[in-house]
């Protein structure tokens, strides 16, 4: 740094990698199901900084540069919020700019508090609070409803199932959301603000963030 400190290397780390696979393949035309999955661990400074939301999707976006074109059809990412900080994100307004009109479209949303019923009695609040959030970039989430079915956006892996990191689910949120793009900076932008927005209702414990919607074509080279 230009005043002669330093920060230790282990203050900018921002999670703990621990596992990460794929269902990759040298033809992409057979990369299906979930083309890719990471499992990390909070750092230190996360906790005390906020959960790296934006920085962790870039991250795995950068990952799937290597594959090439992906028909991205959704994201799932579980949040610990009672671990750390959920901050405001910046806006989108740089990257919307630039969105074709054409690939708005909307997009279902499943926020699922496990064993913890926080969410589904705060879905009015959670609601409330993301629409004021996500005004500025043209977000706009619809109604909300709460749902006890099997019947998931996704299913997890085999051994990756939520039950087993959260609890048996008492139900679910599930609404929908119109967005200008559907990309993985979006994406990771929703979910920052969905957590934000449950960490305020009183949630402290995980949230699976679930967002799917038809297969669109991403070239991420």
């Amino acid at each position: 740094m230009s005043d002669g400190t330093y920060l230790p290397q282990e203050s900018a780390v921002l999670w703990d990698m621990e596992e990460a696979g794929g269902n990759w393949s040298d033809e992409l035309e057979h990369v299906v199901g979930n083309v890719l999955w990471v499992q990390v661990g909070l750092s230190n400074t996360a906790k005390q900084a906020g959960l790296p939301v934006a920085q962790f999707v870039a991250c795995n976006e950068k990952v799937l540069e290597r594959i090439g074109v992906v028909d991205l059809t959704g994201v799932q990412l579980m949040l610990p919020v009672g671990k750390a900080p959920a901050r405001r994100t910046v806006g989108l307004d740089p990257i919307l700019a630039a969105s074709d009109p054409a690939n708005s479209t909307i997009v279902p949303v499943e926020i699922d508090g496990g064993e913890d019923d926080t969410c589904i009695r705060n879905v009015t609040q959670i609601i409330d609070e993301l629409t004021t959030a996500c005004a500025r970039d043209e977000i706009r989430f619809g109604s909300a409803a709460i749902s006890q079915s099997s019947s998931y956006l996704f299913n997890e892996l085999a051994g990756m199932d939520r039950t087993a990191w959260m609890g048996q689910s008492v139900g679910r949120i599930e609404t929908q959301v119109s967005v200008r793009e559907f990309s993985l900076d979006t994406s990771g932008h929703l979910a920052a603000h969905i957590a934000r927005s449950c960490q305020l209702a009183g949630v402290t414990s995980s949230v699976l963030i679930t967002l799917r919607r038809d297969v669109v074509a991403l070239d991420l080279r």
